[in-house]
């Protein structure tokens, strides 16, 4: 944990047990746990499963060594947590949006650049714009957008930021990632929606 090759280190380590198994499978024809093996998907030590079959349960057990604990973070049969977001399944569709941990912890999170202490505001102000861009990715809907924007702009006011300068940052994005957020289907740079987040 926390060296650069970490998360190469879990691909490969993971992906020999996974290769494995699937060997296993092959050489004792089992077709019908290899077709389920096609709706589970891992980054890094994180598994999804877009399917509901009681087999999955038994075939994450033979793949995995027993050092990786798995949790199910379902919270129902149509919702649940991956990495960061929160999906849902709707009326038949998937519906997902942004889902941060950290904020089921009862304590304060210390997180992004305080410009209270001695470092660079030019970069900090970049995280900013870093995070609109992932909001735009993770939300499917204008209104998840906007609530998560709104708590990450009262955080960074907290920590020294100049609300102004935010907003020129806002701007910025608005019009320099226009690719980004306009599968809102809503121009997010009109007065009423900015008013509403800052």
């Amino acid at each position: 944990m926390g060296t650069n090759c970490a998360s190469d280190l879990a691909n490969v380590y993971l992906h020999i047990y996974e290769k494995d198994n699937i060997n296993q499978l092959i050489n004792n024809n089992h077709q019908l746990s290899i077709q389920y093996l096609g709706t589970i998907f891992r980054y890094q030590d994180d598994l999804i499963i877009f399917s509901n079959n009681p087999i999955n349960d038994q075939s994450i057990k033979d793949i995995y060594p027993q050092e990786m604990v798995i949790n199910n973070t379902n919270i129902s049969t149509t919702e649940v947590t991956y990495l960061d977001l929160s999906i849902t399944i709707k009326d038949n569709k998937y519906i997902y949006k942004s889902y941060d941990k950290r904020n089921d912890f009862n304590f304060n999170i210390i997180n992004y650049p305080n410009l209270h202490g001695n470092i660079p505001i030019i970069p900090a102000y970049g995280v900013f714009i870093s995070q609109l861009i992932r909001y735009s990715n993770i939300n499917m809907d204008i209104n998840d957008f906007k609530e998560d924007i709104k708590k990450i702009v009262e955080k960074f006011i907290q920590q020294g930021y100049n609300k102004n300068i935010l907003i020129l940052k806002y701007r910025h994005f608005c019009k320099q990632y226009i690719h980004k957020w306009a599968h809102f289907g809503v121009d997010i740079i009109n007065k009423d929606i900015t008013e509403d987040i800052f």
